[in-house]
């Protein structure tokens, strides 16, 4: 599948739809890498897709509100100083909505700006929120208060990783791109009628095929 080029004043990034597992191999092979990675689906994809990861130190998260606060970005920048990661560090982020907020945010600030990958692992980040460059942090008992818009340098898409996710979350993301085509028309409505039980089904090409339509 063809990737995608995402516009931005902040800086135009590519979105790559990859089924195989060599993007992660691609992944492990960076210099100066930080590697942030949703604990839950490290558990669910450590041994599969993510495998080539294993070779490099990981900071596993848990995607709780928690993650997303001042406190659990100085917890990983304590990680980044004890990597002695420089100003050329790239961060790489695998996990859901959590887990993107936290390390873009990170990748923000840190050094004043470092390049930042991200995997998307759940089906409403991969079809909604990865191209969105926006990172909210809570503050106190305020939600999403604290925030920038930092995209990253590069997205990755694995359809196959949305194969494990429970299915509140898969139909919630589902919703998500259900929403999208109604947005965008009549025409968009009817590529996707067709292809909806093998969506329901999560069916690793259809998958493919609508969060790619999503995301145009």
């Amino acid at each position: 599948m063809e990737p995608l080029t995402i516009r931005s004043r902040l800086g135009d990034y590519d979105v790559d739809f990859r089924d195989d597992a060599e993007w992660a191999v691609e992944l492990s092979r960076l210099e100066n890498a930080f590697f942030v990675i949703d604990e839950l689906v490290w558990r669910l994809h450590g041994e599969g897709c993510l495998a080539p990861l294993a070779t490099r130190p990981l900071h596993l998260v848990s995607a709780t509100e928690e993650t997303k606060t001042l406190e659990g970005i100085a917890a990983l920048c304590d990680g980044m100083i004890a990597q002695a990661a420089k100003r050329n560090a790239v961060i790489v982020s695998v996990g859901g909505g959590v887990v993107q907020d936290a390390t873009g945010f990170l990748a923000s600030v840190i050094y004043r700006g470092v390049d930042w990958v991200y995997v998307p692992s759940t089906l409403l980040a991969q079809a909604d929120s990865c191209i969105g460059a926006k990172t909210s942090l809570n503050f106190r008992h305020y939600k999403n208060l604290l925030g920038t818009m930092y995209p990253p340098k590069r997205v990755v898409i694995h359809p196959p990783l949305v194969a494990t996710l429970n299915d509140d979350h898969f139909f919630s993301g589902l919703g998500e791109i259900v929403k999208m085509h109604m947005v965008a028309g009549p025409e968009a409505i009817a590529r996707l009628e067709p292809i909806m039980a093998a969506l329901c089904r999560r069916e690793q090409g259809s998958v493919g095929d609508a969060v790619r339509a999503s995301l145009l």
